[in-house]
């Protein structure tokens, strides 16, 4: 069954009993190995030592460049000019951080505005999750599914559109669904038992919990973000780094 959200054709859902795991959970302090295997098949390819390559010049100054020209026009208040204007020496402490897996992100800032709350990382935080996406997604591309059309080179919502139109005739229904608060409502878990049937490094998981695992601050107020799946659960008080 194919169901339309937001634009993007899912054809499938992973179900975390469907993988098997060796190690500790990442709460623990114990180092989590992430060999694993799926159910009935290998995993397809490991991807070992990322962090050199977030870490890398290459890398960085295209993040620096994406960062610069989003917030090219933000308040004279905001961080990215700091980071602009000391970059010869933020750089290379922020490549060391990553190197060292010593980086961590300061808590997001929340501004409340009439038609939403808006939740925004610092310049360097930004810069890195940059960073991580763009070699994230190179090297998750021969696994992402082609019907995830809002995937860059996928098709985008016109492709999903298209599809549906395609299909009409052999449909008395088009059903069009939407998840409420879909991202923020991802079992974490889950979502960390899947990145780490690719990923084979540990300093590119500890940033992708903590992004998950967030601190927001509004004024005086700061609050942790936890799995948004189940916010009746009782959870472990959150470490900056989940595993070490």
């Amino acid at each position: 069954m194919r169901n339309i959200s937001g634009g993007v054709i899912f054809q499938y859902v992973r179900h975390k009993s469907h993988y098997s795991k060796k190690g500790t959970d990442f709460f623990t302090n114990k180092h989590f190995s992430v060999k694993r295997q799926l159910k009935n098949k290998s995993v397809p390819f490991f991807m070992t030592d990322l962090i050199t390559e977030i870490a890398s010049d290459e890398i960085i100054d295209a993040a620096y460049a994406w960062l610069c020209s989003r917030r090219e026009n933000h308040s004279h208040n905001n961080d990215v000019w700091n980071l602009r204007i000391h970059w010869e020496r933020k750089k290379p402490e922020i490549q060391r951080l990553l190197l060292a897996d010593a980086y961590q992100f300061s808590p997001q800032t929340e501004f409340r505005l009439p038609d939403g709350d808006l939740q925004c990382w610092s310049a360097g935080d930004s810069l890195v999750l940059k960073a991580i996406t763009i070699v994230l997604g190179k090297h998750l591309a021969p696994v992402l599914s082609p019907a995830c059309t809002h995937v860059a080179g996928h098709g985008g919502a016109k492709k999903a559109v298209r599809e549906v139109f395609e299909n009409l005739s052999n449909n008395d229904f088009v059903m069009k669904s939407d998840v409420k608060s879909y991202y923020a409502s991802i079992d974490h878990k889950l979502l960390r038992d899947i990145l780490a049937e690719y990923v084979d490094d540990d300093a590119v998981l500890h940033l992708g919990w903590q992004y998950l695992n967030r601190t927001v601050t509004f004024g005086e107020n700061y609050r942790e973000v936890y799995d948004g799946a189940f916010p009746w659960a009782v959870r472990c008080r959150r470490s900056w780094r989940p595993f070490s």
